[in-house]
């Protein structure tokens, strides 16, 4: 192989791979390639047609794809401030060990042997810890199971893997098992309780309704199962409460033997200690879990 040394970059070698008989028919003279003051590489030209020449910093090969730069085995790059890789639109380099940019969407893209890899495959990513910081793909937990970072719904990071974790605006979602731990008491929400009075509208998925001020009306929401309810009257009043009728949506009677016809209402019998819980059962029911009193199923 014919080497072109740079003569003022001591621990660097550029040469051209040997083009075939074409240097037979040069010749075996080595040519030096001759570095100015300035850093400019002064012109050069082989019998094949391969030309290199340059600028300060620069040195341009034309004629030739067979560019063999040979470096160090270290390279100190710390005094430097950018390290510019091969970039084009649409790049997509199969070979492994090519690394290049896709400006096309600002990638950095790289081939494995067989196709162009964009990300760390999961497998791969989980040969990594759990990092301190934020925005690795992928990490391998104490326990084994590999998670990997995407994106959700509304641009909020999804973790999923292992026991699958998701988080959204204001709340973190758990599935699956392997997850423990205790949450501090201050970051669970309290049972919703609506301001006391004769009309108390209750949400999903919990409430407490009292009544005060006469007789009141507690309204739930349709069911689902484990929505959870009670309503009682406020301390010392002896008020009749109503549990609201709801479309589609039936009562268990207190005595637990059956279920009142859909769309009819509970009411109390209007003492001190009249109280009812219920939980959804279904999309159309509610079972009482505990009464006190006289509660009577009632038309709208």
């Amino acid at each position: 192989m014919r080497r072109i040394i740079l003569l003022a970059i001591a621990a660097v070698t550029i040469a051209l791979a040997a083009p075939g008989s074409g240097w037979a028919q040069c010749g075996t003279k080595v040519q030096n390639l001759i570095v100015g003051a300035d850093g400019s590489v002064q012109p050069f030209q082989d019998c094949t047609g391969a030309s290199i020449a340059g600028t300060a910093g620069e040195v341009t090969v034309a004629g030739t794809t067979d560019l063999i730069i040979s470096l160090p085995a270290t390279v100190d790059l710390a005094s430097h401030t950018a390290f510019l890789l091969p970039k084009a639109a649409g790049s997509a380099p199969t070979t492994e060990g090519d690394v290049r940019f896709n400006s096309t969407n600002d990638r950095l893209v790289w081939g494995d042997g067989a196709a162009t890899q964009t990300a760390l495959a999961a497998s791969d990513a989980c040969s990594l810890s759990a990092p301190a910081d934020e925005g690795l793909v992928a990490y391998q937990a104490a326990d084994g199971s590999c998670y990997t970072v995407a994106t959700g719904t509304a641009g909020y990071p999804l973790l999923s893997g292992g026991a699958g974790v998701a988080y959204a605006a204001g709340q973190l979602n758990l599935a699956g098992a392997g997850i423990t731990g205790v949450l501090p008491a201050t970051n669970v929400a309290a049972t919703p309780l609506p301001t006391p009075g004769t009309s108390v509208t209750l949400s999903a998925p919990r409430g407490y309704c009292f009544i005060t001020g006469g007789a009141g009306t507690c309204t739930p929401p349709t069911p689902a199962a484990g929505y959870e309810y009670c309503a009682r009257n406020a301390d010392n009043q002896a008020n009749v409460i109503t549990l609201a009728n709801i479309a589609s949506v039936s009562y268990e009677a207190t005595a637990r033997t059956s279920y009142y016809a859909a769309n009819r209402k509970l009411v109390s019998g209007g003492v001190v200690t009249d109280q009812i819980c219920v939980v959804g059962y279904d999309a159309t029911h509610y079972a009482v879990m505990s009464s006190t009193g006289t509660w009577t199923d009632t038309a709208p």
